[in-house]
């Protein structure tokens, strides 16, 4: 219910050096223009409330977890994030997924409740490497069927 602010990574190594040793969440500067909304969300770390999230679901591309929200904030999964390779949704309704904690993806919650979270691993490639793919498949069935051919008889 608590989300940092830091310029520079350097910035962010400090406030893990001097932190209370609780999970934080925290936010490059410049990406808070990806979501205005997250603004709302108090900056008072000290009094922070930290839920751990339950009943996770993990297969190969999703990670899916139950949270109780106490106020607005930010949900934070500690795998790595890759610009656009991700997609999220909250109860079912895609929602942008954050860089929290440098490294990091998350989500923002904006109101109290229950929430299931689910990051799904899309790569942002996949629909033109699977096109590709199939060409390439395409391409090499012909050459095997052109070279396979029998040659005519004079």
């Amino acid at each position: 219910d608590r989300l940092e602010l830091y310029d520079q990574p350097a910035d962010f190594a400090q406030k893990i050096r001097t932190g209370d040793g609780r999970p934080f969440a925290a936010l490059q500067r410049p990406d808070l223009a990806m979501q205005p909304a997250l603004t709302m969300i108090p900056r008072a770390l000290a009094e922070r409330t930290v839920v751990p999230a339950t009943h996770y679901g993990l297969t190969e591309n999703t990670t899916s977890f139950d949270i109780h929200a106490t106020a607005p904030g930010v949900v934070v999964l500690t795998e790595t994030f890759w610009p656009g390779d991700f997609r999220a949704d909250i109860d079912g309704h895609k929602v942008p997924v954050l860089r929290l904690n440098h490294a990091f993806k998350g989500v923002f919650i904006d109101s109290p409740g229950d929430y299931r979270v689910t990051f799904r691993y899309v790569p942002k490639n996949f629909p033109r490497n699977l096109m590709l793919s199939g060409l390439g498949a395409v391409l090499l069935v012909g050459s095997l069927a052109i070279a396979m051919r029998r040659p005519r008889a004079a």
